[in-house]
């Protein structure tokens, strides 16, 4: 079959890059049945994702955000661009649920000293990928660059699954530990990355997609806030609620001021800020934006922490699909990313 080359090259070359905010984790079926097949997979020899020479877990949903939002001044989606093959857009979805700054950061591409974190860690891909910015895809050509991150550098999921740890032994998370922080308590511990570590890796993946990208539009976005009325529909302490939601300001406030140190007039790097559209549907509200606890796992899936309490959910997995915004979730990100980038982009 032959096929006639283009006119002109697309006016939008759209990349999403990111963690699972972007890829679309939560936004799917219960079994992931909406997930893009490479991105939800267990591999040829187990069904139970145990096999990491195939498992991919990115988890990348065709209700991602990216894909639901409409450019400035486009009757259309992305998606529906992007699905009837719209000559006038080239669109790449690139998140990859846990990835964190080092997952985006060149190696093999570097084109001077390879870039690191802020631990040192040289950049990385997953589940066999190489690392999104060694895709290729990010280049002089790139118009619109997405993505979110700095969440998992954060470490913010695993004081999720501490605080729900804490409930479940009645302890208190404040008081715990987690494994690589040195002894420090996990509230101090987290305070400390978010105001440290996560903004000096974040300018550090800016730069690096400006390096590429010298004239795209860059668009960071950030993190809502989890909890409102009530933490008890995934099991933590309502007391811990003030302080989760305060760390959420905190790395958002500490990702605008990445984005804002990053951007020129030419080139500008613009904040995306969740926290206003999210209201009245954050976690455990009446109509939740975010998923509660989930118990279907995906074909790449893992679970997240195992129940180990008496209850009629009692030794279940609970899927990485928890806490993480459901289709009405990605709906309000995507609404978020239009009135951002309005007067803009282009």
């Amino acid at each position: 079959m032959a096929f006639e080359p283009l006119d002109s090259k697309p006016n939008d070359f759209v990349v999403a890059l990111g963690d699972s905010y972007s890829s679309g984790e939560g936004a799917s079926e219960p079994d992931g049945s909406n997930y893009y097949l490479e991105s939800d997979h267990h591999g040829t020899k187990t069904v139970d994702g145990e096999d990491s020479r195939f498992r991919n877990a990115c988890h990348r949903s065709a209700e991602a955000w990216s894909l639901k939002a409409s450019l400035p001044g486009n009757s259309q989606s992305i998606g529906e661009d992007f699905n009837s093959r719209a000559s006038d857009l080239d669109y790449h979805l690139l998140a990859c649920s846990g990835a964190e700054a080092m997952n985006l950061l060149p190696f093999s591409t570097a084109t001077e000293t390879k870039p690191t974190d802020y631990a040192g860690n040289e950049g990385r891909g997953q589940f066999g990928e190489v690392s999104q910015l060694d895709r290729g895809f990010v280049d002089e050509n790139t118009t619109l660059v997405t993505l979110s991150i700095g969440g998992n550098d954060a470490r913010f999921g695993e004081v999720l699954k501490a605080c729900m740890t804490a409930r479940w032994t009645n302890r208190d998370c404040g008081a715990m530990e987690l494994e690589y922080d040195g002894g420090v308590f996990i509230k101090q511990a987290t305070m400390n990355r978010v105001a440290v570590d996560v903004p000096a890796s974040v300018q550090t993946v800016l730069k690096q997609i400006r390096a590429k990208a010298p004239t795209a539009v860059v668009l960071l976005m950030g993190y809502p806030q989890i909890f409102e009325t009530g933490a008890d529909c995934v099991q933590i302490h309502d007391e811990e609620m003030a302080w989760l939601n305060g760390i959420s300001d905190q790395l958002n406030d500490a990702l605008r001021d990445s984005a804002l140190a990053q951007s020129t007039v030419d080139a500008p790097v613009v904040f995306g800020d969740p926290t206003a559209a999210f209201s009245g549907h954050n976690l455990c509200t009446e109509n939740s934006a975010i998923n509660g606890l989930q118990f279907e796992l995906t074909p790449g899936d893992k679970p997240m922490i195992t129940i180990p309490v008496p209850g009629p959910n009692f030794g279940l997995g609970v899927s990485m699909q928890s806490v993480h915004p459901n289709k009405f979730g990605t709906d309000l990100y995507a609404r978020v990313m239009e009135s951002t980038l309005t007067g803009v982009y282009p």
